[in-house]
């Protein structure tokens, strides 16, 4: 008897719909202020040794990408005065629109077992294009909203000393709002011969948008599986198919393929019977797809 091979599309078990609002690595930092980054040094004495700078890899190696992929600052952002000093360096982010719900994303770290303690905090500015930057080390400027704040007094050992990610699910807004987010490396006590403030680095950043139903639903996306040639034919009415990828029920990843176009055409022939999800990347967002091969 021939074997008849059926597959069960369009039984979907579940929607996550999203858009990287931002997403950057630090390839080569000379670029972001052409993408609407800024860096403001405010420590007390400047100008200091350094202020944000490419990542060196003699120190520690990125999180991903090449060696160097990553910003980092150190306890040379602010001169050695007559006093005690405090490194206040501002890293922003372009404007961006945000909502409850949105989640920042990023890696940090320090050197491996420093004994001069770091502190980052990540703040808010809601006034979009109108921000206003700090003046001062002590000055926060229009950045009033403190999302994060690791190692706040400045305890030896809770900087995390291997890159590890930090989430940060952005809440208190009115609705869909224009904001700046900052990076502050805010350390007193600090510089050249203070007792706190080492190197950091900072990599893989990323804001993500939930998309509301609307947003992503009004897009179509079809699909049509010839068993006769094997293929699934996905078609998207409005936005371009990026990608696609399925996964076995032990969720190892059994086929990828990348797509550029509004329709395409997928060969399914080397997969064997069973049941699979697919996710299937479609402008910025993703379908999740259950599929049954019997």
């Amino acid at each position: 008897m021939k074997k008849i091979t059926t597959l069960i599309l369009g039984l979907i078990i579940s929607t996550t719909s999203y858009a990287q609002l931002i997403s950057e690595s630090f390839d080569d930092i000379t670029t972001l202020s052409g993408d609407g980054w800024s860096q403001i040094n405010v420590s007390t004495v400047l100008p200091g040794g350094t202020d944000w700078y490419q990542g060196n890899d003699a120190v520690f190696p990125s999180n991903s990408g090449a060696t160097t992929a990553y910003i980092a600052a150190n306890f040379n952002n602010t001169g050695d005065g007559a006093g005690l000093e405090t490194i206040s360096n501002w890293l922003i982010t372009p404007v961006v629109t945000v909502q409850n719900g949105d989640a920042i994303t990023f890696y940090t770290r320090t050197t491996t077992a420093s004994t001069f303690p770091d502190r980052l905090q990540v703040r808010l500015s809601d006034t979009g294009a109108s921000s206003t930057d700090p003046t001062t080390d002590t000055d926060v400027g229009s950045y009033t909203n403190l999302l994060l704040d690791i190692n706040p007094t400045l305890v030896t050992g809770v900087f995390p000393d291997v890159w590890t990610q930090q989430v940060i699910n952005v809440s208190g807004l009115s609705g869909a709002t224009d904001v700046r987010i900052a990076f502050r490396y805010f350390v007193t006590d600090g510089g050249p011969t203070g007792a706190n403030s080492d190197y950091i680095g900072i990599d893989d950043v990323v804001v993500t948008s939930t998309l509301s139903t609307n947003d992503f639903e009004k897009n179509q996306l079809s699909h049509f599986y010839n068993k006769s040639s094997g293929r699934l034919l996905l078609e998207s009415s409005d936005l371009t198919l990026n990608s696609i990828e399925i996964f076995n029920n032990l969720g190892q990843n059994v086929f990828s393929k990348s797509l550029s176009n509004f329709k395409e055409e997928v060969s399914l022939l080397s997969l064997s019977d069973g049941v699979y999800i697919a996710k299937v990347k479609v402008g910025d967002g993703e379908k999740t797809i259950k599929l049954l091969k019997q």
